[in-house]
């Protein structure tokens, strides 16, 4: 099996001039760019748009891209900061950003034959719905940190808040996702 070039190979081949090398950044990084889109713009075309145009925005200034963080947590930045400033351009952003149970649920495929498996899809789907009641950079952060498993050093660097500010953000995120998942789960119960 072939061994992938590295981030620098593939940047200084883009920097002289061959612009296909950059299709390789793309595919490793496009499906965490747009879930970093998605989590903060809340609508799978305008995430896409997003990505792409934060991919553009990331090749031309790839010149500028000093390689004191990894190309991923420099291009995630950009993807953030993209996202969040379409958020403030979308004048129809939602204010409580709930989606229905029925939209969770279609997205998740069903197996009656595996008790196992429908355990772990109700557990998704409460974390889904929970995630999509946070404010979108606390989704955001909460994903980046649990699902990407990037260090809080990354995650500081892509959302350009302070250590100590993105530590308080993180423990009020996950407090705030832990009172929706009780209130989700209590009212779940009490219609029973």
């Amino acid at each position: 099996m072939k061994d992938e070039p590295s981030e620098f190979d593939i940047i200084q081949s883009i920097l002289q001039g061959d612009r296909e090398a950059y299709r390789l950044l793309v595919n490793r990084y496009k499906d965490f760019a747009y879930t970093i889109a998605l989590k903060i713009v809340d609508d799978a075309d305008l995430a896409e748009d997003v990505a792409q145009e934060s991919f553009i925005k990331a090749f031309q200034a790839l010149d500028k891209f000093q390689g004191t963080a990894k190309f991923s947590t420099w291009l995630y930045r950009i993807v953030f900061n993209t996202a969040i400033n379409q958020q403030r351009k979308d004048k129809h952003t939602q204010q409580g950003m709930g989606i229905e149970d029925s939209a969770v649920e279609s997205a998740l495929p069903r197996s009656a034959r595996e008790p196992d498996y429908l355990e772990q899809e109700d557990k998704a789907r409460y974390i889904t719905i929970a995630m999509s009641k946070l404010a979108p950079v606390d989704a955001a952060i909460l994903n980046m940190f649990y699902l990407k498993e990037l260090s809080l050093a990354e995650i500081s660097e892509i959302t350009n808040m302070k250590n100590s500010a993105l530590k308080v953000r993180l423990f009020r995120a996950r407090k705030k996702m832990a009172v929706v998942l009780k209130q989700l789960l209590s009212t779940e119960v009490s219609t029973l």
